[in-house]
């Protein structure tokens, strides 16, 4: 689980460099459209055009890392579940043998006194 949690991260991280990548793309190419437009729209435009692909690629990033988080928490609980249950199963063996080491113990007693 745990193996699984940290590639699920490695690829969240991945994903959000890509997202990054994506962006700093986004405004390299706002920055050219900015450069070729002679009027002061056209720039406005490019410029809110960068911003907005930023906050995208930000927003991305963030529910990536959220999500990376929420993964790994759940792969600390699956373990601690799984510890919670071989605990209580080694427990269940050990008092099924005290019985059974109990009930052989009967047993001999009974053959020991039929003799």
């Amino acid at each position: 689980a745990a193996e699984a949690a940290a590639a699920e991260a490695a690829a969240r991280e991945a994903r959000r460099r890509e997202a990054e990548g994506r962006a700093a793309r986004g405004m390299v190419r706002a920055a050219e459209e900015q450069r070729a437009a002679s009027s002061r729209a056209a720039a406005s435009r490019a410029v809110r055009e960068a911003a907005r692909l930023k906050d995208k690629a930000t927003a991305e990033a963030e529910s990536e890392a959220a999500m990376s988080a929420a993964v790994s928490r759940w792969a600390e609980e699956d373990a601690a579940l799984d510890a919670e249950h071989r605990a209580r199963a080694e427990e269940v063996e050990a008092r099924v043998s005290a019985a059974k080491a109990e009930t052989e113990a009967r047993i001999g007693e009974a053959d020991a006194q039929a003799l």
